[in-house]
Formats: structure tokens, sequence, C-alpha cells
């Protein structure tokens, strides 16, 4: 790649990377529940996901979801009805979720867990690396050379951007909320946790 396509990669990356969505929010949620630190770790299994999804890319099997409407409605229901489930679970929840196993928090293992499987059942994901990052390839230079370091460019991208989410949960964790103020948050949250599956709901195969 050329300097000129990185500074037109770098701030479209991170552009996309810091806008409201269900990974960001689940970041957010995360990062209230269990901390920065406990709502970073949980990303590794966001990355795990992406990683799989730049080997479904390379292999082709990101062109059928790209093209076929039956896989793309698939995998998009799937993160509605997770999505849906979390929020509800959040909403329902009138005390802090860490002080409680059936809360919808818990260790960093389960935010690692949680993060993987949003990430892997949203479309939006895989269209990212199947529509765009190839916008950025240059012809005449080896593509998957190209499109594994753009692919790595844009997780350490999309890390930092959910990394400060996760930070703007635990400041608002640190604020030691009664009872009455953590059912609102976790309200808060759990509404915008279904409202991002509302929106996942509306999405359609880019055509």
């Amino acid at each position: 790649m050329t300097h000129h396509q990185w500074l037109l990669f770098v701030p479209a990356a991170m552009l996309v990377a810091a806008s409201p969505g269900a990974g960001n929010f689940l970041a957010l949620s995360n990062g209230l529940r269990g901390g920065a630190l406990a709502a970073m770790i949980g990303l590794v299994g966001r990355v795990a996901a992406f990683a799989i999804m730049i080997s479904m890319v390379m292999i082709g099997v990101g062109a059928i979801l790209s093209t076929s409407d039956i896989a793309f409605s698939a995998l998009k229901w799937a993160g509605v009805v997770y999505l849906v489930w979390l929020g509800v679970r959040l909403w329902r929840s009138d005390t802090d979720p860490i002080a409680i196993e059936t809360g919808p928090a818990g260790t960093p293992r389960q935010f690692i867990m949680r993060e993987f499987t949003v990430a892997l059942c949203n479309p939006k994901a895989m269209l990212l690396f199947t529509a765009f990052l190839p916008q950025f390839l240059v012809a005449g230079h080896p593509m998957a050379e190209q499109f594994t370091m753009l692919s790595a460019a844009y997780i350490t991208i999309e890390v930092a951007a959910a990394s400060g989410y996760a930070v703007a949960g635990s400041r608002v964790k640190a604020l030691n909320l009664s009872r009455r103020g953590t059912r609102r948050v976790n309200r808060i949250t759990g509404g915008l946790m279904i409202a991002a599956a509302g929106w996942l709901a509306t999405m359609r195969r880019a055509t």
C-alpha cells in the first residue's frame, strides 16, 4: 500500500471503529460491570472472531455471505436474538450484576465469550472485511499481504476504540452508585443493547 492509501484508510477506519454499535455497547457494558481491565481482556474474544472472519474471507466464504440473502439473514437474526437476550437480562437486573451469579456480568472469560459471540453473529463485521477493507487494496501488489496488513491495522484501531468505551464504563462503575442508580444504569445499557439489536434487524445486504 502507498502512503496515500494509508492516509485515507486510517481516519476512515477510526471512524468506523469508534461508531456506536453492538460491539462498542457491549464493551461499555462490560466496563461498567467488570471494570476496564476485565472489559479489555474480553476484547480477546472480538479479536478471535475477527481472525476467523479474515480466514473465511481469505478462503472465499465471506463472498458467500455478501451475496447470499439466506446466509446473511441467518447470521443477522442470530445476532439480533443474542443481543435482545443480553439486553433483557441487563434491563431486568435490579442489583449490581457483579454480586450475583445470575446477573448478565461475570468473569473475564464470560466477557471474552460474549465479545466473541456478538462479533461473530454481526454481519456488519463480516461485511467490513468483504466490502470496506478491499477498497484500500492497491492493484498490482500482493493482495493477500495487503489484506492481512489492513486487517491487522483495523483490528488494532478497533481494540483501541473499544477500550475507550470500556474505560468509559469503568468510570461510571467507579461512582459506586446506589441500588436505584445501578438499576437505572442497567436499564440504560440494556436498552442500548436492545436498540443495537433493532438496528441490526434493519440491516440489508449490500448490493
